[in-house]
């Protein structure tokens, strides 16, 4: 079985393949030459392993949430790629990635990820480690609107919830203190060498190409400057 995935969510571009049972990453610091280099580095890397593309049996993207341009570009790489190949494609959370990588680090089930989507808010979910289910739906929200019923074994991870923590409600800052979360912060680096494992592990569906899309909480793509120093000021 041959993996590829590729993670476009961030400004750090992060490429794995999956070949006689080893993974291969590279990562690149990207700014806003995205459509540039991203075919550029796939054929580079599916070289470095001796592969064709048609050698690949899956195609694994980070769904979001994330940067919208980065996200599409992604998906749009993924699906020339996987139309023109007639490749499997399975489409992955950002969230589950967070998962994925904190796993090896708590035995706690309960995971909440929170990741900064600047304008002081959240990208925030629940998710469960071993079944991969939304325990809180994916949501856009203001830190101190977070609402979690259970806190009891409950693992806090991500940027968004050290960027924002004095304004988290007082219950989350009385179970999660700010030193874990930096700790868990530095520790939790999410990248594609998480999508192969999460694609190996054979617990998310493959889906047609026709159908992929991205798990985009914005209702709105870009914000006026009014709405913007409004957001700010709350």
């Amino acid at each position: 079985m041959n993996i590829l995935a590729l993670d476009t969510s961030t400004n750090n571009f992060s490429l794995a393949v999956f070949t006689n049972s080893k993974t291969l990453m590279k990562s690149y610091k990207i700014e806003d030459n995205y459509s540039e280099v991203i075919i550029l580095k796939i054929d580079e890397l599916l070289k470095e392993v001796m592969l064709n593309l048609n050698d690949v049996d899956i195609i694994a993207y980070n769904q979001g949430p994330g940067s919208f341009t980065g996200l599409r570009i992604g998906l749009s790489v993924v699906m020339g790629l996987a139309y023109g190949g007639n490749i499997q494609v399975i489409p992955i959370p950002r969230f589950y990635m967070f998962v994925e990588c904190a796993i090896n680090l708590t035995k706690s089930r309960q995971m909440i990820i929170g990741i900064d989507a600047k304008l002081k808010q959240l990208y925030f979910a629940g998710v469960d480690s071993h079944t991969l289910k939304y325990t809180i739906e994916p949501q856009l929200t203001y830190p101190q609107d977070i609402l979690v019923s259970n806190l009891n074994d409950t693992v806090f991870i991500g940027d968004g919830l050290v960027n924002y923590y004095n304004t988290l409600p007082q219950e989350i800052r009385e179970v999660c203190d700010i030193d874990r979360l930096h700790a868990n912060n530095n520790a939790i680096v999410p990248n594609a060498t998480n999508m192969i494992t999460l694609v190996n592990k054979k617990q998310l569906p493959s889906i047609p190409v026709d159908k992929l899309d991205l798990l985009y909480l914005r209702n709105k793509i870009a914000l006026n400057i009014k709405e913007q120093q409004k957001l700010r000021q709350q």
